[in-house]
């Protein structure tokens, strides 16, 4: 039987970037963090097996049952709950106990449950499944705002938060730490070679295979430019395998010879390697997502076109940064559509707080010192 502990973080998602992101960060000596008062319960093997040489991180997939027993009985030997990721169904939500709602801190990574999608036109049966859905959602968002707190790393996720759980405490709970990034990317700047003026301009189109990206709607609008000097980038390296494959084929036949497939996952700066070989990025949802992406294009002043509702879009407004509404394409002549002057976009400025390591330790440190007192 596991020893009652401060901190319990439960991994359900398997992301490996983001779970590491904390894990790392948590178990550095360098810091100013007790390893010892945490521990990581993770319910996906395929993470696991990258930190498993932890002492403080165990795989147990049964952690989040049906049921929910396993949770809560965990949860009640722990001080506080780190929920890193919201994966858990209404069901599950509605089985928590009422004791252990009190010690969750919901870390959000921009789940479609924060953000969720409007409907579109519905057969009967589909708007009686969304009714069902509704009830179910009022009744678990009762139950989230029981919730110790619900914590952001992006900032402008509050809006949401307030929007649907009210006055809920807010924690600073960011996932994007990563040891020496800032002078890693620097140092990619500073030797990036000038664009040659024959090289095409490469479009990248979302950051995954998700349909919510809207990739073939993006093709569609691009379409207009399958003449000009251009190089289609899309990343399938995850996602909706079955959706990645209909995404390819529709590119390679929409731009013959002019498609660039990244199937393959990158290490951390040969990815931000990647983004600096990046012209344009259509980012378009409306949701809270691939902010990794969103920070790095943003430092590397790259030109970006957001969903016009999308809160990447409000961010960028209210943060007095320079960018482009995905449905400005439709009326833009080729000249217009990759003109861009970096300089007067402040977005290097506004990224760097995000790229800077530093800071993350900050926002972590205040938190864990408000839960001392709690």
């Amino acid at each position: 039987m596991m020893e009652t502990i401060k901190y319990l973080h439960i991994m359900t998602h398997h992301n490996s970037t983001h779970n590491g992101s904390i894990i790392n960060m948590i178990n550095d000596e360098n810091l100013q963090y007790e390893p010892a008062e945490h521990i990581f319960l993770m319910a996906k093997k395929a993470s696991y097996e990258d930190f498993k040489h932890y002492e403080n991180v165990i795989l147990y997939e049964e952690i989040v049952t049906s049921n929910m027993q396993e949770f809560n009985k965990y949860a009640r030997r722990s001080k506080v709950v780190f929920l890193h990721c919201n994966n858990l169904t209404y069901f599950q939500i509605l089985r928590l106990k009422r004791d252990v709602l009190k010690k969750i801190i919901w870390c959000v990574w921009g789940e479609h449950y924060l953000y969720p999608s409007k409907p579109k036109n519905q057969s009967l049966y589909k708007s009686i499944r969304r009714y069902i859905g509704k009830v179910l959602r009022y009744l678990t968002n009762k139950r989230i705002r029981k919730f110790y707190a619900i914590g952001i790393g992006f900032k402008y996720d509050a809006i949401a938060v307030r929007k649907q759980f009210g006055d809920i405490r807010i924690l600073a709970t960011p996932y994007g730490y990563q040891k020496g990034r800032k002078e890693a990317y620097d140092k990619i700047i500073a030797v990036s070679l000038i664009k040659d003026k024959l090289e095409p301009f490469k479009i990248m189109i979302g950051h995954s295979a998700y349909p919510h990206l809207k990739h073939i709607k993006n093709l569609d609008n691009l379409n207009k430019f399958k003449d000009e000097n251009i190089l289609i980038s899309l990343i399938l390296s995850y996602g909706d395998m079955e959706y990645a494959k209909i995404v390819e084929e529709y590119a390679l036949k929409k731009f013959p010879g002019k498609v660039e497939i990244i199937k393959n996952y990158m290490s951390s700066e040969e990815y931000f390697n990647y983004l600096n070989s990046v012209d344009i990025s259509i980012l378009d949802y409306t949701e809270q997502a691939a902010l990794g992406n969103f920070w790095n294009l943003l430092y590397l002043e790259k030109k970006l076109f957001l969903n016009e509702n999308g809160i990447l879009k409000l961010s960028a407004r209210l943060e007095g940064v320079k960018t482009f509404s995905v449905n400005e394409i439709e009326n833009m002549s080729f000249d217009e559509f990759v003109a861009f002057s970096r300089y007067a976009s402040h977005s290097k400025e506004c990224a760097k707080f995000y790229i800077d390591e530093n800071n993350y330790l900050k926002m972590w440190c205040n938190t864990f010192q408000e839960l001392n007192q709690y």
